[in-house]
């Protein structure tokens, strides 16, 4: 096991290149002891007695946003050059561009990530803490999302490229010639075991790319489905979005595809564990496609 220190980024939202903070001294933007708010989220626990019964309690959990504080040193051979890093350093979290996304990582992991906004810490005061080739900064950053999140996951259902020769007749044919009948696939049904390597339930984000007609997308462990109405022309894709409870293509994102799911039809996330997924669809050819993808979620960074 590596004693390094944990690797942490700021990445901005523009997606420039990210702004590297370390903790063994070797860069320019130091990392120092302090860090605060890369494990679990505060929580808020309620319990309430029941109108009825004695001593029976209703206890509810809520995870509650979070604050993460950066205690950095900011130095160069001259004051110029601590300024341009304090520069960068505001550029980055700037609350007019969106907030940043915070990735940490311990060496042989894989990273996760937290979006982040702007607090407090860059208010420019140049007192104590700044003495030309150093200055502290103590950048508090708030997290509305209680979860940290992973790189995503990917599933796709296709069909096969290659077709299947058939061949009828029967015994007649030890005796006749019989030319082969290539069938390619138009079709995919499926029940495939998925499993989610993480701490909450996720929220699938599906693209549905034609041709393809009949698609329907099925949690078998639970029953919950959904139903594209109609037949999606080659090229044409359409994303059925478990986050914003939305179906939408590249010009309608304000509903207008609502009625191309059927009446019955439930956009269902994804529990952490197993669960089984059928996915059904004609009339496909290998330029069509049916893709899953989710963000596993986790209660801390490191």
């Amino acid at each position: 096991m590596s004693n390094r220190p944990p690797n942490v980024l700021l990445l901005p939202a523009d997606g420039s290149d990210p702004l590297h903070l370390s903790s063994d001294g070797e860069g320019r933007i130091t990392l120092k002891q302090g860090i605060e708010g890369l494990g679990v989220a505060p929580v808020e626990n309620n319990i309430v007695a029941r109108p009825v019964g004695h001593g029976s309690l209703v206890k509810s959990t809520h995870l509650k946003d979070r604050e993460v504080f950066l205690p950095l040193q900011l130095w160069g051979k001259t004051q110029d050059d601590v300024l341009k890093l304090w520069d960068r350093i505001v550029k980055v979290v700037s609350p007019l561009r969106g907030g940043a996304v915070l990735e940490v990582f311990r060496d042989g992991d894989e990273p996760r990530y937290l979006d982040v906004l702007y607090k407090s810490g860059l208010e420019g005061n140049f007192g104590e803490t700044y003495r030309k080739t150093w200055f502290n900064v103590g950048l508090t950053l708030s997290a509305p999302s209680a979860f940290w999140y992973a790189r995503e996951v990917a599933l796709s259902w296709q069909t096969k490229h290659e077709g299947k020769i058939f061949i009828s007749g029967g015994a007649q044919k030890n005796t006749h010639k019989f030319f082969p009948i290539i069938l390619a696939p138009s079709a995919v049904a499926e029940v495939r075991d998925i499993i989610v390597d993480s701490d909450a339930e996720v929220q699938p984000i599906w693209n549905i790319t034609g041709p393809v007609k009949d698609v329907m997308i099925e949690n078998v462990s639970t029953g919950a489905k959904f139903r594209i109405l109609g037949t999606l022309n080659p090229g044409e894709t359409i994303t059925v979005d478990t986050r914003t409870l939305d179906i939408y293509d590249a010009t309608h994102h304000n509903g207008e595809l609502h009625d191309r799911v059927s009446d019955e039809s439930v956009f269902f996330t994804l529990p952490a564990g197993r669960s089984q997924v059928k996915v059904t669809g004609t009339g496909m050819t290998d330029k069509s496609s049916i893709r899953l993808q989710y963000r596993p979620l986790f209660l801390k960074g490191l």
